[in-house]
């Protein structure tokens, strides 16, 4: 993006951390390494390692390239007093806000915080956790500081930022935000097909992480959607369905699992699914500030705990009614990650006496998600991406409060009161009219959200056939990590050709009109 936009003959800079983050940062976290304060050195030098490719390009694109570390020396007797104010503010369970920055790292390391260990609340933080919080609100300070410097001389109109929730990056977009710098969003497509080859943007400062194509959908007329958009929604439900993407818990769909043989659901009796969401990235995101949404304020019921205590009385009084609990496989232990959600124990604590006509599919069920979709007559969730999957297979929907969902509520049977969601319940238990699946609206959805507002980019070295091959994706990704300068030869070739050429200016146009600074 930062080439191509130069190449459009804007003026860019490019920030490189270079190092300066000396504790745990997300690179670390990302390739699994135990829990502990410093970086590990070695994943510091294969990140800067990984730049060498675009420090090259960019050169030649007349990019500025700044290095945190020359804009930190001058100033490291100050950060390093800083560090240490920001380490006995946590220490005393405190925040503490830079007076040089005006940036609170404590608050924005939160986010990685409620991530790592599935937390709802920041009331009960443990000693390893609160550590844990340290090393990103220490990168947070470190970085922010970087701005400052960087700002002093230089006045960006436009930051656009990848992953701007995340803190070190945040910590950098708050200080040019104090300065009246418009701040953009940059992420991976939603589709998991598409991840590594198309980017979604939108405004941070105005948005945050709370999705702007839900305030438009609305507004939407008739979308003329063509066989080319078909395939890509069908290719997204696929990777789903193969449990082919690290964001997939569900494992692949087994032809031989049938969950009302597996419960033994009497054949006469219409069962549904209950879909727990997950809720700790919610609440990273509300902590930080950056989720301005209905979301925030519930009308039916006030958490997941009361909804499922109250559907699960409903279907206590109807015998001929069943019901399938199936709890988020994050609030649990698992063998991704071992951290158990904050409110686990009181999940478990409302599933530990069901009347004969509830059952529970816990997380270490070998039922894959997929297989429910051929027998169930709703699925019942609050705002869980399950709800896609099922409409996308034909299977009705059932919303407990329409402000909540993170999708358009129209795709499902919602409302804003305790009657309007148990009367739809009866109608999709007792097969009463007025409840279909919405799959029209599924496809307008998936086409405004997922595809008609992303932008292409070249993607990683042979990217569709790591999609379609799972193998070899692991193979490219042990080659990068193993033998990074081997992968540079890949990733030159692909940055160099005249087709990512054409399509990282065709990119770059797009992102420069989001960002209100190019006119064809």
């Amino acid at each position: 993006m930062a080439v191509g936009l130069a190449e459009l003959g804007h003026e860019v800079t490019f920030l490189s951390c270079s190092g300066v983050m000396k504790f745990r940062c997300n690179v670390s976290e990302s390739f699994g390494r135990p829990l502990a304060l410093a970086a590990n050195p070695s994943d510091c030098a294969r990140c800067i390692g990984n730049l060498s490719a675009y420090q090259k390009l960019s050169r030649e694109s007349q990019i500025s390239w700044v290095e945190a570390d020359e804009l930190l020396e001058p100033i490291r007797q100050v950060v390093n007093q800083e560090l240490e104010e920001v380490r006995m503010a946590l220490e005393s369970r405190k925040d503490y806000t830079s007076p040089t920055t005006g940036v609170t790292p404590t608050n924005l390391a939160l986010y990685e915080t409620f991530l790592r260990f599935k937390l709802s609340s920041s009331a009960t933080i443990t000693p390893e956790q609160l550590e844990y919080q340290l090393a990103f609100a220490l990168n947070a300070c470190i970085m922010s500081h970087v701005a400052k410097s960087l700002s002093k001389n230089y006045r960006p109109e436009v930051v656009l930022a990848f992953s701007p929730q995340y803190s070190a990056v945040g910590a950098v977009v708050e200080v040019f935000e104090a300065l009246a710098a418009r701040t953009y969003f940059v992420e991976g497509s939603a589709a998991l097909n598409e991840r590594y080859s198309q980017v979604r943007i939108w405004n941070w400062s105005e948005f945050g992480l709370a999705n702007p194509r839900m305030a438009d959908f609305d507004a939407l007329g008739e979308l003329n959607i063509g066989d080319s958009e078909k395939q890509r929604i069908k290719r997204h439900f696929e990777i789903i369905e193969k449990g082919a993407s690290f964001s997939v818990y569900s494992p692949k769909e087994k032809a031989d699992l049938s969950p009302r043989t597996v419960f033994e659901i009497p054949p006469q009796f219409r069962y549904a699914l209950l879909s727990m969401s997950s809720s700790d990235e919610l609440r990273a995101a509300q902590v930080i500030g950056r989720f301005e949404s209905s979301r925030n304020h519930p009308t039916v019921f006030p958490s997941q705990i009361e909804w499922l205590e109250e559907t699960i009385a409903w279907f206590r009084d109807r015998p001929e009614a069943h019901l399938v609990v199936r709890p988020h496989p994050r609030d649990f232990s698992t063998q991704r990650e071992p951290e158990v959600a904050q409110h686990a124990a009181t999940i478990a604590q409302v599933l530990a006496n069901l009347p004969p006509n509830v059952v529970v599919d816990s997380p270490s069920s070998p039922l894959p998600l997929w297989s429910y979709f051929k027998e169930v007559s709703a699925l019942i969730t609050g705002w869980s991406s399950t709800a896609l999957e099922a409409l996308h297979n034909g299977v009705p929907v059932v919303t407990y409060d329409s402000k909540i969902t993170s999708f358009p509520a129209t795709l499902s049977a919602s409302g804003s009161s305790k009657k309007e969601y148990f009367d739809n319940l009866e109608k999709a238990m007792f097969a009463l009219p007025g409840l279909s699946p919405q799959r029209e609206q599924l496809k307008k959805w998936m086409f405004h959200n997922y595809f008609s507002k992303t932008i292409e980019l070249t993607g990683r070295p042979l990217e569709a056939s790591r999609v379609k091959y799972r193998f070899l994706d692991r193979a490219l990704n042990g080659i990068d990590y193993f033998a990074p300068r081997v992968f540079d030869v890949f990733e030159n070739m692909l940055l160099n050709s005249r087709k990512s050429r054409s399509i990282r200016i065709s990119a770059s146009k797009q992102i420069a009109k989001e960002m209100k600074i190019y006119n064809d």
